[in-house]
């Protein structure tokens, strides 16, 4: 119940036209008719750049772009805390590149949804404009591709020792432990050419995908990138984008028969994007000033009690309770 009065006080605040920005962006997500008539033209400028690759310079320069707008093709990029030094925050790098939100799924007897999966990435190439022979060509690369990413992935129990993802390094040491890839092709492409520190949370995995990946074919991975930029824009385009996601990635992998309300998604990604505007309208609706009138009470009612409890209990001595 009080995840469902949130939501809704979250759907408010972003169909308020007085909420700015926050309006704004909820009402373009909002807006299907005119997202619909898009169809998959807002993938094309970030599909046309994977037609100009040509070698691993330019595919590492891509590779960096397309993080930059949080795709994550090959393996995942983020910035945290530096673990050493909380006082600052450091560009981290570990595995990922894969689809499927388990290696395990790749790499056990899931036959079955594997052949699913390779179908729904035919289906959304196609509607990405793809002819449906080569969809399916590319749909069979990129999940040879995935699954071999999978099997360079660290289990989830070996992902909980902090001091072992622990792995700072400067562009010439990322260089030493993966050094058929062009590293510095790719911070240009991230717009962080000047970076000096980078923490690798798996080294093991770095050295052997980038073995592998700069040995590839151009076309293959070439077609694993258009599925990682097309995967990533399809919650976000015309409805038979979104229909073909939600029946994968909703019915399928999460057990849903339908998808949530529009205006829920937008609220959450109208949260997700401005969260520091929808943050502080939250925070003054839900606890305004009656709310924070209501705590302090509480919280003196709460003290004075333990001044109570420390003043009769029989364990603590009276030097003790003098302090």
């Amino acid at each position: 119940q009080i995840s469902a009065n949130n939501n809704e006080i979250l759907i408010s605040i972003c169909e308020n036209p007085s909420n700015g920005k926050v309006y704004t962006f909820n009402s373009a997500c909002i807006n299907t008719d005119a997202i619909n008539q898009l169809g998959n033209e807002p993938l094309l400028p970030f599909l046309q750049l994977v037609d100009e690759i040509i070698d691993l310079n330019t595919l590492m320069f891509y590779v960096g772009q397309l993080h930059s707008y949080n795709m994550q093709p090959y393996f995942q990029f983020y910035v945290d805390l530096d673990a050493e030094h909380p006082e600052y925050n450091i560009g981290q790098l570990s595995q990922g590149g894969t689809g499927l939100p388990s290696s395990a799924l790749y790499l056990g007897n899931s036959t079955d949804l594997i052949a699913i999966y390779e179908k729904h990435i035919a289906t959304v190439l196609e509607l990405a404009g793809e002819s449906s022979s080569q969809a399916k060509t590319d749909a069979s690369y990129v999940i040879a591709i995935e699954t071999q990413l999978a099997e360079y992935q660290l289990p989830p129990d070996e992902m909980e020792d902090p001091f072992a993802l622990y792995n700072k390094l400067d562009l010439s040491g990322l260089q030493e432990i993966a050094p058929e890839l062009p590293w510095q092709e790719y911070l240009n492409g991230m717009g962080y050419p000047n970076a000096t520190e980078l923490n690798i949370l798996v080294p093991s995995f770095f050295t052997n995908m980038s073995s592998y990946i700069s040995n590839l074919p151009l076309e293959q991975n070439q077609a694993y990138l258009r599925w990682h930029i097309v995967n990533s824009g399809s919650p976000y385009l015309s409805s038979n984008f979104t229909a073909a996601d939600f029946d994968f990635y909703g019915r399928v992998l999460g057990g849903l028969t339908e998808p949530p309300a529009r205006d829920s998604i937008c609220a959450k990604e109208t949260d997700m994007a401005l969260g520091d505007q929808t943050g502080a309208i939250f925070a003054e609706i839900a606890f305004g000033r009656e709310s924070k009138i209501q705590a302090e009470q509480m919280i003196r009612s709460i003290e004075n009690q333990m001044k109570i409890d420390l003043l009769t209990v029989d364990w603590m001595d009276r030097e003790t309770r003098a302090r």
